[in-house]
């Protein structure tokens, strides 16, 4: 009797979560199968994988180096993760410099589920719109390169998802962590590729709020103060050390040049 549960309840779980195990299916045969399988094929993969190496064995978790010398363009996120995948599996392999820009990946495409599910009411439609995404020839190509946009781009996304999620029947009193959570998916998206990790989530969002005539609520002080704090302490330690240990000449490639 117990027995029978026991394989009732499974098969309910798995009735009940059969989209998500597809869709994992999915993301270990187009993503994970093959990132290890062919050496290292953009000049911007190799100088980062690099990089992620020489900070990985020289202990230096604060100013990306290439060539012995700081590389002050990038922010650090790209290569922080690479150091725990390297942590993680204990060696440099194809794989390992890959891992963490497939989980990125993976991570997107489960937000995107999520998200798409939320506001159709519908898992069908969160799963057509999630393998649409999965089979988007740049978002397969750039999630078997290991540079930076990957990052960028899933942690915009999920800033956006966060602050649009709001508007689609959420109670009043869960709202602000969706905002807050917005605000950490944005810190880590300028920790990705610099400040248009906070233009770009900042822009869509403010036009989205301006067309639903909302923007009241896209100001209230409960969710804006306490969530600029929030990115404020996320973003704020890295770019002062740099600043402190690099002054001006950190301003001049990362500001100026970078950005600009």
């Amino acid at each position: 009797m117990e027995k029978s549960e026991t394989v009732n309840k499974i098969v309910f779980f798995i009735k009940k979560y059969c989209w998500e195990f597809t869709l994992a299916l999915l993301c270990i045969l187009f993503i994970f199968s093959n990132i290890g399988l062919y050496p290292l094929i953009d000049i911007d993969e190799t100088r980062y994988v690099n990089m992620s190496k020489f900070m990985f064995l020289n202990k230096e978790y604060i100013t990306p180096v290439l060539n012995f010398e700081p590389f002050l363009e990038k922010p650090p996120l790209y290569f922080w993760l690479n150091i725990l995948s390297f942590k993680l599996f204990h060696n440099f392999s194809l794989f390992a410099c890959r891992f963490s820009l497939g989980l990125v990946a993976v991570f997107g495409i489960f937000v995107q589920f999520y998200f798409s599910s939320f506001i159709s009411k519908n898992k069908f439609f969160g799963f057509l719109s999630s393998s649409i995404l999965l089979s988007s020839v740049w978002y397969i190509v750039f999630s078997h390169i290991a540079i930076l946009d990957m990052h960028f781009c899933v942690f915009s996304a999920c800033a956006i998802y966060c602050a649009i999620v709001p508007l689609f029947g959420i109670k009043e009193e869960n709202k602000k962590y969706f905002w807050y959570l917005g605000y950490i998916f944005m810190a880590l998206s300028i920790l990705a590729k610099g400040f248009i990790g906070l233009a770009l989530p900042c822009g869509v969002v403010f036009f989205t709020y301006l067309y639903q005539k909302k923007l009241k609520e896209l100001f209230k002080p409960i969710y804006i103060i306490p969530g600029v704090i929030v990115l404020f302490l996320l973003c704020a330690p890295w770019h002062i050390l740099m600043y402190k240990i690099h002054s001006q000449n950190w301003i001049d490639m990362y500001i100026l040049k970078h950005h600009f």
